[in-house]
């Protein structure tokens, strides 16, 4: 093990850096669970929308000649609280609408594809974590051009959700409908992409490992408190040989990991601090605590590291003594 050290307080902290941020970690998240559970939560708030449109559509079938309660004197004031022909209509188009393309597509694929396709596989995030954020951001013209259409021209879309012509020439509000559809499909195929790339590119359970005798029998997730005090990936792959059936067990952090990804850093500081870090770990440095930095790699003369406002700017730190 050899000792390294370096003046890093050479890169002063830049104002605008947002490493950890709560935009980053839970708005524009890239992480595959976040996105899941932002998917399944607007889904089920239009879920409700889509329920409301459907108790009317069989208010009136129940109750034709009936005013509608509550709701029905204060939107269809001019019919006496019965729903108008062209609202029944607008009802059940947009109900159809909601609950296809703001309910099962993105709930299927959005919410539980996110969530349970890279836990399945063993994959620690989707293939392409930024373009599985932009299927989610997609979803919000949709959702804001749906919505805006219930207050355009007669009250919304009413030409079926199938939006067949000429019904669909005789509303303002079908050009909002067409706009939120458009956004839809493309959510809708940037989350198809990346999950095909996901099913065709990784090993699953049941695979062959290309090059080797191996099937991929088990994939256990585990976490576990390591000397540096941070919880260590010690996920277990069980391979099976597919002529012997003997059994082979590979732990992710000892097969990852070796003796030389891991340097000593000495700093002064008041006095002189010594600590250890290993390959991929992230650590500070006082007096500038927000800055993190990260060791990427280990060479016999050299470290490498980098901070998370500059990534793409590494910084080399030469071999003191052994």
């Amino acid at each position: 093990m050899s000792t390294i050290t370096a003046d890093l307080h050479a890169h002063p902290h830049a104002a605008h850096a947002h490493h950890g941020s709560f935009l980053t970690t839970y708005v524009f998240s890239r992480d595959h669970k976040i996105i899941g559970i932002q998917f399944l939560f607007s889904t089920l708030i239009w879920f409700f929308v889509g329920g409301m449109l459907a108790l009317g559509v069989r208010w009136q079938l129940a109750w034709p000649w009936s005013s509608m309660p509550i709701l029905g004197k204060l939107l269809y004031t001019a019919e006496g609280g019965q729903i108008a022909p062209e609202a029944y209509t607008m009802l059940f188009t947009m109900h159809a609408t909601v609950m296809i393309f703001m309910v099962i597509i993105p709930i299927l694929a959005g919410a539980f594809g996110n969530f349970l396709i890279p836990l399945m596989i063993g994959a620690d995030d989707m293939a392409f974590p930024t373009l599985n954020m932009l299927s989610y951001w997609f979803m919000w013209p949709a959702f804001i051009c749906f919505g805006s259409s219930f207050f355009v021209g007669t009250g919304g879309p009413s030409s079926g959700w199938t939006s067949y012509a000429p019904l669909s020439l005789t509303s303002d509000a079908q050009a909002y409908w067409l706009i939120g559809l458009t956004c839809v499909g493309v959510s809708s195929m940037l989350s198809a992409s990346h999950h095909n790339f996901m099913g065709y590119e990784f090993l699953k359970v049941g695979d062959t490992i290309p090059g080797t005798r191996f099937k991929i029998v088990k994939f256990t997730e585990k976490y576990l408190a390591d000397k540096y005090g941070t919880n260590a990936d010690v996920s277990e792959l069980l391979l099976e040989h597919v002529e012997t059936k003997e059994h082979l067990t590979l732990v992710k952090e000892k097969v990852a990991i070796s003796p030389e990804s891991v340097a000593t850093f000495a700093y002064l500081w008041g006095e002189r601090r010594e600590f250890e870090v290993r390959k991929d770990q992230e650590f500070s440095l006082k007096p500038q605590e927000e800055i993190k930095y990260k060791l990427i790699d280990v060479q016999p003369t050299k470290a490498v590291i980098v901070n998370n406002q500059k990534p793409n700017e590494p910084i080399e730190i030469g071999l003191l003594g052994p």
